[in-house]
């Protein structure tokens, strides 16, 4: 068992080390490594741009949790639907309609991940949060909801959990944290998101 553990953890690591992540900043713009600053991760392989998390208030902020609301399924506003700073009903799909028409690192294609895709995240080293933090700053060792429902018990996501002996399947009701991906097809790299005026509409109940 042991061996088999040993050999999971290293097909992990490579798979992590074939990875090519680029840094970006809130414009779309790519960056040198070096920096210390950005607010999205490219991964040239996958071709797949993700949400990089921050320590400040913003909307990006890693503590904020939400309750999972997607194609009109799920909790738009319930118990544990009022965590995060930015709004009152704190939910998966009004957190993806902000960031696409704030035009988030110059795109709105965000989107839940699929589990596969979150997944695909997962780097298994010494400690949690079991993430390449080089490039993923400020994740909390805890669940990230999916866009993927159990196929047994449509009543649950299939969440993933950044720690070492967490389980994948959650309640809609109950809240979690997001990391936005987007598929990288468009070219609208140059927009400022600071230029969009935005109002946020109250979710219907």
């Amino acid at each position: 068992m042991l061996k088999l553990l040993s050999f999971f953890v290293l097909l992990n690591f490579s798979i992590s080390a074939n990875a090519k992540l680029v840094k970006i900043n809130e414009h779309g713009h790519t960056l040198p490594a070096s920096t210390t600053i950005w607010a999205c991760v490219l991964d040239t392989n996958t071709k797949l741009m993700w949400e990089v998390k921050t320590l400040d208030n913003s909307l990006h902020n890693t503590k904020h949790t939400y309750t999972w609301y997607q194609d009109k399924q799920g909790i738009n506003n319930g118990e544990y639907s009022h965590n995060c700073n930015w709004y009152d009903f704190c939910n998966t799909d009004l957190y993806v309609d902000i960031n696409n028409r704030s035009l988030f690192c110059g795109h709105k294609n965000w989107r839940l991940p699929t589990h596969n895709e979150l997944k695909n995240l997962q780097v298994f080293g010494e400690q949690d949060p079991t993430i390449n933090t080089n490039y993923f700053p400020n994740t909390q060792p805890k669940t990230y909801w999916s866009s993927t429902l159990d196929t047994k018990d449509k009543e649950l996501v299939l969440d993933v959990p950044f720690f070492y002996g967490g389980y994948t399947g959650s309640e809609k009701q109950f809240d979690a944290h997001i990391r936005l991906v987007r598929d990288n097809l468009d070219t609208n790299t140059n927009t400022n998101p600071a230029t969009n005026t935005l109002k946020i509409n109250k979710p219907q109940e």
